[in-house]
């Protein structure tokens, strides 16, 4: 996705990227939910499912990547490769939003950057190493990038929930025993990370490891779950839905209600001024102000609720550097 870029979407579905012009059609949305499971999966196998030739899913692929409709990505727990704290963050700021989002797309810490209406001009998330790293990247990097006025954070607690396609997994210590986990799989998950669709002959000769221990070691921590190979997607333009940041102050209660609601589709438990920060989906705006009113009921739990709407995406949720 281009560095600050706003797409223009049409009624009929098409988005208009400095003059080039591309509608999602039926086999596209096919192969971007076959990607989702597995974005591994080879054109071949791709073509076949959807009924197109492996040169006509790749030029559809190239098509929808250019366009920041789509982004393949390696899923991985931060947690493995020591990024052990997870903060929400709200900017404000004055002037051009661009000036902000390119320096965004270059901070290896921001995994996930959206420009929000409402108390902030833009929502994202930032993973560090520990608390004192996260508060050095807030007082030496954020407080001071372009065109920021003002800055929220909230530490992640714990992910109460998310949607795999989007988010890193969260992986259970016991899986780790079970695939005996090394410190050499990390240099496995960089490379998988910095080129998720690459070939295990190539990651052989990049890790200069033979190719059939690459290959079995890359195929069990896929299978455990300890990395995933997956797309994500814009879905402001893939899938036309009405998107909202959810900052939530209330108790137990309210985070039953949060978690039993369908539209709730990520939330994590935070510290700060809201307990619950998640993003929410809707088919309408309509939808949207429903969910805010119900959750406004006086026996919800919830003292106090924002929706943030999400305009546009500047930054993919995605895995990060490392």
């Amino acid at each position: 996705m281009g560095k600050g870029r706003q797409d223009e979407v049409d009624g009929a579905g098409h988005l208009r990227n400095g003059g080039f012009d591309y509608n999602v059609d039926s086999k596209d949305l096919a192969l971007v939910n076959l990607l989702r499971e597995d974005a591994r999966r080879s054109y071949a196998e791709l073509g076949l499912s959807v009924g197109l030739s492996a040169d006509a899913v790749r030029i559809r692929l190239d098509r929808l990547v250019s366009a920041g409709y789509i982004r393949f990505v390696t899923l991985v727990d931060p947690a493995l490769v020591g990024k052990l704290t997870r903060v929400s963050i709200g900017v404000t700021t004055s002037g051009p939003p661009e000036l902000f989002a390119s320096w965004a797309q270059e901070q290896a810490e921001v995994i996930h950057l959206v420009r929000t209406l409402g108390s902030f001009t833009f929502f994202g998330e930032f993973v560090s190493a520990n608390d004192l790293e996260a508060h050095r990247f807030v007082c030496e990097k954020l407080q001071s990038a372009p065109g920021v006025v003002s800055a929220e954070c909230w530490p992640m607690l714990r992910v109460e929930k998310w949607r795999e396609d989007t988010r890193s997994p969260s992986v259970d210590r016991s899986v780790l025993e079970q695939v005996s986990w090394s410190d050499d799989d990390r240099e496995l998950l960089r490379e998988l990370s910095a080129s998720p669709r690459i070939q295990f002959r190539e990651l052989a000769e990049r890790l200069d490891r033979p190719y059939g221990v690459v290959r079995r070691r890359a195929m069990t921590l896929l299978s455990a779950g300890v990395v995933r190979s997956t797309i994500v997607t814009n879905e402001l333009l893939v899938d036309h839905s009405h998107l909202a940041i959810l900052l939530v102050k209330g108790d137990q209660r309210a985070k039953s209600l949060l978690l039993a609601q369908p539209a709730v589709t990520i939330m994590s438990s935070s510290t700060g001024s809201r307990q619950f920060v998640g993003e929410v989906r809707a088919e309408s705006r309509a939808g949207l102000a429903a969910l805010e009113q119900e959750l406004r009921n006086p026996d919800s739990g919830v003292a106090d609720v924002e929706l943030l709407i999400q305009v546009a995406v500047d930054k993919l949720p995605a895995s990060f550097k490392f």
